[in-house]
């Protein structure tokens, strides 16, 4: 029998998944009948196997559902169905799910500062957080964890990571950020894998990311290149309803997801994304629930409520003339944080 250590690594090294053929339907069957058949072979709690299997089941009623027209009835069973992963319990955690704050840091191989700061490459100053409300005629929903109409805070764990989610070529108009994310701020639904040593406080944790695993591979497909125009894109049907679900605030307070690219043909905790939908409506500016991740409330009363970010810069300024390396610019921008009373855009 396998340990749950061998099949979280197993589970992992899978991921992400390139589509063979051209049913995303059948696919997905396989995928997932693929996992199950892994996941016998380890003991797991046989009611947290019950709601991972209704979870498998009802999932692929919303794919087809969603990908046949029926996009409203879709996305309303695919909110009820990621709420049964959710456990209201007194440790403000949850049953499956791995949603995580400050207190998961130790599970990580990098340092513990590296995860609180993000960076944010924008080609213009008035969407280095989202994309204004008043701009809102240019929102798209054919990226990964998109939807039209709700606007979000991308950010990459270091320059690089950002550079290869929008195209993998640098900008050269390109303004580039450095925010700070107050995790005691914010929940987290964590969609990666990370390594982590395994202790004896982390292997709930182990349990969470493997039970969770369906939902993390249904938004690590990779998007495969069709001729011609799609009214929607499959591989990126569950990212969409995941984003439309945390910007209704309706899932215990989570307001950001983490997750790993679908570059490169493997995935690594030194390149993680992050995801902040808005969640409130506006007709101008940004959402001040949304800037609240940002914004130092407790440690510094001259700078309270202010936004802890740096000013955007132009990349291609910091990193010449004096030939820095991406790591320098990341340093200089984290040790500079400044506060920002106000943002472009805001009145």
């Amino acid at each position: 029998m396998k340990s749950k250590i061998e099949l979280y690594e197993e589970l992992k090294a899978k991921l992400p998944l390139t589509r063979k053929g051209d049913n995303f339907v059948n696919y997905v069957e396989e995928v997932l009948n693929d996992y199950l058949s892994l996941i016998k072979e380890v003991d797991f709690d046989q009611d947290k196997m019950k709601i991972v299997n209704e979870f498998i089941t009802e999932v692929k009623e919303v794919i087809n559902k969603g990908l046949n027209g029926d996009k409203g009835c879709a996305y309303t069973k695919f909110k009820s169905i990621i709420s049964g992963l959710i456990d209201f319990g007194d440790s403000g955690y949850n049953g499956i799910l791995p949603i995580i704050n400050a207190d998961c840091h130790s599970l990580y191989e990098l340092q513990p500062d590296e995860l609180n700061y993000y960076f944010r490459i924008s080609s213009f100053e008035d969407s280095i957080i989202h994309l204004p409300f008043h701009k809102l005629e240019f929102s798209r929903n054919d990226l990964r964890f998109s939807a039209k109409g709700i606007p979000c805070f991308y950010g990459g764990n270091n320059i690089l990571t950002c550079i290869n989610e929008t195209g993998g070529v640098m900008n050269p108009n390109g303004l580039i950020s450095c925010f700070e994310i107050d995790y005691t701020e914010s929940a987290l639904l964590d969609l990666t894998m990370p390594s982590f040593d395994i202790l004896e406080s982390h292997e709930k944790y182990l349990d969470r990311y493997i039970l969770s695993w369906p939902l993390i591979a249904l938004c690590m497909i990779r998007k495969k290149e069709v001729d011609g125009d799609q009214i929607v894109i499959p591989e990126y049907l569950i990212p969409m309803f995941t984003i439309r679900v945390l910007s209704g605030l309706e899932v215990a307070g989570i307001k950001s997801v983490r997750y790993y690219g679908t570059k490169s043909d493997s995935i690594s905790d030194n390149h993680i994304n992050i995801a902040i939908p808005v969640q409130t409506e506006g007709d101008y500016g940004y959402c001040h629930k949304l800037l609240d991740v940002f914004r130092d409330k407790d440690r510094d009363p001259v700078v309270s409520n202010h936004l802890r970010i740096t000013k955007p810069k132009l990349l291609c300024e910091l990193l010449s003339p004096a030939n820095l390396s991406f790591r320098e610019v990341e340093i200089a921008l984290r040790n500079n944080i400044t506060y920002v009373r106000e943002l472009i855009g805001e009145r």
